[in-house]
C-alpha cells in the first residue's frame, strides 16, 4: 500500500515540500508517510485498507487525550469513509524511545522502562463494564462493540493469522485457540480496561521525562495483563531471549507507582499472553529471521521449542 497518492487530498491547503518514509512496517493493511510542508510543521499521514482502523485510532487518540495526561498525537484531519481512508496527525514533541534507548546506559534504560510502566498504568486507569472492540468515539467516550474478553482475544489471534500467507506453522493458531478454551472462565473474569494493543518501542515518544504513545489502530478493551506483558516483550526482550530482570523490575515499579500494584492475576494469566505473543514470529517468520539476522534453521528450532513449551504451560494449568 502507498500513502503518497492521498497526500494532496489530505492537505489541499498546504504546500508539500517532501514526502518521506517512516521506516519498515510489517503491517500490509496500512501505510504511513511523513509529510514536510513549506510553512507548516510536519505531519504524519496514515492510510488504511478499511475505515474501521481509522475510526478506531482517531477515537482512541481523542479519548486518551481527553481522559489522561498521556501524550498522544494531535489529530489534524481524518476521512474514514473515503475510497482510501486516512488519518493525519501532528508530529509528537520529543524523541523516539527507540532512539533514546540505543546507546543508553543501564540507569537511563531503567528510568525509561519505569516511564513506560507509568504510561501504561495511566492508560489502564480507563475502565469499562465489558471488554470489546473500539469502533469509534462520540466526543465524550469510546463506542465499543462489546464482547467477552476471550472472544476479543480470539478475534485478534485470527486477525494476525489473516495478515500473512505463511503456512509453515499455521496449525499453531488452531492449537492456541483450542488451548484458550480451557482458560475461558478465568479470562472472562479479567478486568476490562483500555489497551493500546501495540506498545512497541517505535510507538513510544519521550518528552520531558514522560513517555507518550502513538499508533493506536489496535486499541481495544480487555485484560491489562495482555498490554503489560506485550510491552515487556516488545520493548525490553530480544526475540530469542529474556528481558534484563533489572529493566523488568523498573518497568513493573513504574506501573505499580501509578496503579498501586501489577494487575490482579498477573502471574496467573501471563502464560496466556506468553503463548499469544508467539503468533507474531509464527505469522511473520521470514521477517523475524531477517530482523534477528539469524540462520533460518536456528530460528525455526528456537520457535518450535517455544511453541511446545508455551502451549504446554497452558494445557497443564
Amino acid at each position: 500500500m502507498d500513502a503518497t497518492p492521498v497526500v494532496e487530498r489530505a492537505f489541499p491547503d498546504r504546500t508539500v515540500r517532501e514526502v518521506g518514509d517512516t521506516g519498515p512496517s510489517w503491517n500490509p493493511d496500512t501505510a504511513t508517510v511523513r509529510v514536510a510542508f513549506a510553512t507548516h510543521p510536519p505531519a504524519y499521514l496514515k492510510c488504511a485498507r478499511d475505515g474501521e482502523r481509522i475510526r478506531r485510532e482517531r477515537a482512541a487518540i481523542e479519548f486518551v487525550a481527553d481522559t489522561t495526561d498521556v501524550a498522544v498525537p494531535t489529530v489534524l484531519r481524518a476521512d474514514p469513509d473515503g475510497q482510501r481512508p486516512y488519518l493525519a496527525t501532528e508530529a509528537m514533541t520529543g524523541d523516539s524511545l527507540l532512539a533514546r534507548w540505543s546507546g543508553a546506559d543501564g540507569e537511563t534504560r531503567r528510568k525509561l522502562a519505569a516511564g513506560v510502566g507509568r504510561t501504561l498504568a495511566r492508560v489502564h486507569e480507563q475502565r469499562f463494564d465489558t471488554a470489546g472492540r473500539v469502533v469509534g468515539g462520540d466526543g465524550e467516550g469510546l463506542r465499543l462493540d462489546p464482547a467477552a474478553w476471550p472472544d476479543v482475544l480470539a478475534e485478534s489471534i485470527r486477525h494476525t493469522r489473516a495478515m500473512t500467507d505463511a503456512t509453515r506453522y499455521d496449525d499453531y493458531f488452531d492449537r492456541l485457540l483450542d488451548a484458550l478454551d480451557g482458560w475461558r472462565d478465568r479470562l472472562t473474569d479479567a478486568p476490562a480496561v483500555l489497551l493500546h494493543g501495540d506498545p512497541a518501542r517505535p510507538n513510544a515518544v519521550v518528552s520531558a521525562g514522560s513517555v507518550g504513545l502513538l499508533d493506536w489502530e489496535r486499541a481495544h478493551v480487555g485484560d491489562p495483563v495482555r498490554d503489560l506483558y506485550r510491552a515487556r516483550s516488545q520493548q525490553f526482550a530480544p526475540t530469542r531471549g529474556r528481558a534484563d530482570p533489572a529493566i523488568v523490575a523498573a518497568y513493573h515499579e513504574g506501573y505499580a507507582a501509578v496503579a498501586g500494584s501489577l494487575p490482579d492475576g498477573y502471574d496467573q494469566r501471563r502464560p496466556v499472553y506468553e503463548a499469544v505473543r508467539l503468533t507474531g514470529p509464527v505469522a511473520f517468520f521470514d521477517n523475524y529471521v531477517a530482523f534477528d539476522d539469524t540462520d533460518e534453521t536456528a530460528f525455526a528450532g528456537w520457535l518450535e521449542t517455544e511453541i511446545e513449551q508455551r502451549l504446554a504451560a497452558l494445557t497443564d494449568s
